[in-house]
């Protein structure tokens, strides 16, 4: 399972995070899905993602997604853009209108 965290480029900076960004869960074998933004956070270095579908809580190295539906955490690492595997990014490209 992988999370992606995208800011669109082509809207002011002001705009709606809701329209401004997407989070895209991609699981093998099955299509990306985009969550449903609610809000978002940060305490110190932690950041919190709220989606109708889950939590997401992450640093600069790690992270934590929960869905609502199980209740069961998932972990993974945050990698950057240039580090990306072309698969996935082929996937996200293709998502993406």
């Amino acid at each position: 399972m992988d999370i992606i965290e995208i800011k669109l480029l082509n809207l002011p900076s002001g705009s709606d995070k809701s329209l401004l960004f997407y989070w895209l869960l991609i699981r093998k074998e099955i299509a990306p899905e985009r969550l449903t933004y609610m809000n978002m956070s940060d305490h110190k270095e932690t950041q919190f993602r709220n989606f109708k579908e889950g939590q997401l809580t992450f640093n600069d190295t790690v992270g934590k997604y929960t869905p609502i539906e199980s209740g069961k955490s998932y972990k993974f690492d945050v990698i950057n853009p240039p580090d990306l595997n072309i698969n996935l990014i082929q996937r996200v490209e293709n998502y993406l209108p």
